[in-house]
């Protein structure tokens, strides 16, 4: 299935045109931007569609509006309001670091020659390296050579491109060992999801101090706002920003964790001058 993906992923790819202002002559600069993603950074949103892309934090902080969902402010246009910006999100769903560390599969994010690009990848990498209840030094050792070399064929084939990593949020809050009680037996396999994302997330902060990226911290911005008020976290906080309730188990968002996301990373672009 992931091939035809792929494949689909190219063609879109190839006849997409970047979202922007029909008109650029009107401004003193371009701000070209890229997203590189799995599902999340697609647009998955549980609340309207848990298999399609729908409305997700890359469509809000485009500007866009979604049913009864207005056009988000401030967005990325509204934060650079002298700046043509224009936006291409490469995001694949089902897509992982490892698929993402090719310089053919990069190409197109290349051939875009964005000014930013935003990263946001790894968490299917996780959700496979867990399945069989561990991940041991070999994988998390690849996971952050797979971060390595997408910025090295980043850094490599483009010039002066500010590169911007995000990391993951823990859906059980910290609580994943609570999923070893029999009453949650079909989820017993994540039941060290808690530690392995704070391992996953620590390689992604470092990379990013140690090559110079921005970082946005999604971890702590969602914590106690999971599936944790259902796992024995006291300090649950609202909104949720995942599906309720946990029988309905689902890794995306809703609409309220996709805002989160977009105002993080809106915050972090901000920081960001032509």
């Amino acid at each position: 299935m992931l091939i035809f993906a792929v494949l689909a992923w190219l063609f879109v790819c190839c006849s997409r045109t970047p979202e922007g202002s029909s008109d650029a002559a009107v401004y003193n600069f371009t701000n070209r931007v890229s997203v590189i993603g799995d599902s999340i950074s697609e647009g998955i949103n549980p609340v309207y569609s848990k298999y399609s892309p729908t409305y997700g934090w890359v469509h809000m902080i485009n500007g866009k509006s979604y049913s009864t969902n207005t056009a988000p402010y401030p967005n990325i246009h509204s934060i650079w309001p002298e700046t043509w910006v224009v936006l291409s999100n490469f995001a694949l769903s089902g897509s992982t670091a490892s698929l993402w560390n090719n310089i053919y599969f990069l190409q197109p994010v290349i051939d875009f020659d964005p000014d930013i690009v935003i990263v946001f990848i790894g968490g299917n990498d996780v959700l496979y390296y867990i399945n069989d209840g561990v991940i041991d030094d070999s994988e998390q050792a690849e996971l952050s050579n797979n971060f390595c070399g997408i910025l090295d064929i980043l850094t490599n084939n483009l010039t002066n491109t500010k590169i911007v990593l995000v990391d993951y949020y823990d859906l059980a809050d910290g609580y994943s060992m609570t999923l070893t009680n029999p009453y949650y037996s079909s989820y017993s396999y994540y039941s060290n999801l808690s530690a392995y994302v704070a391992l996953a997330n620590s390689s992604i902060s470092n990379i990013a101090l140690e090559r110079g990226c921005y970082f946005v911290d999604i971890y702590k911005r969602f914590m106690h706002h999971c599936y944790g008020k259902y796992l024995g976290d006291t300090g649950s906080l609202t909104p949720i920003y995942v599906y309720e309730p946990i029988e309905d188990f689902d890794i995306h968002p809703v609409t309220a964790g996709h805002r989160k996301i977009c105002d993080e990373v809106l915050a972090t672009l901000k920081n960001i001058t032509n």
